[in-house]
């Protein structure tokens, strides 16, 4: 990020004004944060997941006598890598001075957001890596597209008692709001057509309907995904270590400087908790 110079700031704002006329960026909503699995972690040590694969009985009946055929008890697991991420915002004494205030305030606010937003993308983008996989990326996201991934979804035979997240991209949104509403002038129990923001939109057969912008690419089209919700259930999961942090300090070299260092970081991993609970809904862009 290039530093925030006074001479940026006068440029963009009235420095008498600055207060009132500062606006951040907007940020999506932090669906992935709400979806996937958040575990502890220590450092930068792999957070291990174990896990049984279908145990599965011996067909037909035994002879009398004689004794049950063993039966390999099959085991798999899935690790996730914390790391730190993070970025350094200089501003110079020039900028504090010419803003008077608003500046560092609200550096603090976008910076944070920030960062949430680059967690936000990093748990979507492991749907790419799921091993179930439904579609292709010249699909139209309509309400045949949903019926075939919900078909594909069930045949995953996910213990029952789970919320169900469905996430799409902005353009999946699209053709699934087209579809329900301005072609067959019909509104979808529940559905929140004709939405202006990212997040929650209602359920859409049986399913919690999510629309977020951080949606992962696939090839030439979006790696939608349907999971379970939460700790012990999603899908996806998150190895943290540190949440978001802010550290500010003087330059480097001290008063020389004329400049202070606000650091954002957080220490995370993401990855897939459990591959067999997550499905990959391929669609187009």
């Amino acid at each position: 990020m290039a530093n925030v110079t006074a001479a940026l700031v006068e440029e963009l704002i009235p420095t008498e004004q600055i207060v009132n006329f500062i606006d951040g960026y907007g940020y999506p909503a932090l669906t992935a944060l709400f979806v996937a699995a958040a575990m502890p972690s220590v450092g930068s040590i792999p957070v291990r997941m174990p896990r049984w694969n279908q145990i599965t009985p011996t067909a037909g009946t035994k002879t009398e006598g004689s004794g049950f055929a063993e039966v390999t008890i099959d085991t798999t697991e899935e690790t996730i890598t914390p790391g730190i991420v993070g970025m350094e915002v200089p501003i110079t004494d020039e900028a504090k001075a010419g803003a008077i205030i608003g500046v560092p305030e609200g550096l603090l606010i976008e910076g944070i957001a920030a960062m949430a937003n680059r967690m936000d993308v990093d748990g979507h983008a492991v749907s790419t890596s799921a091993t179930n996989s439904q579609g292709a990326v010249t699909d139209v996201f309509n309400r045949a597209k949903v019926n075939a991934a919900m078909a594909s979804y069930r045949a995953l035979s996910i213990p029952n008692g789970f919320r169900h997240a469905l996430v799409v991209g902005n353009g999946g949104f699209r053709d699934l709001e087209a579809d329900s509403i301005l072609e067959s002038a019909t509104k979808e129990m529940g559905f929140a057509a004709f939405s202006a923001d990212s997040g929650y939109k209602g359920t859409y057969g049986g399913l919690d309907l999510f629309l977020t912008q951080n949606i992962a690419t696939e090839g030439a089209g979006r790696s939608c995904y349907i999971t379970p919700v939460g700790n012990g259930r999603s899908g996806l999961g998150y190895a943290i270590t540190q949440r978001i942090v802010v550290e500010s300090n003087r330059g480097s070299e001290g008063a020389r400087s004329a400049r202070d260092f606000h650091v954002f970081r957080a220490w995370y991993g993401t990855g897939l908790r459990n591959r067999t609970r997550i499905l990959e809904v391929l669609a187009r862009p």
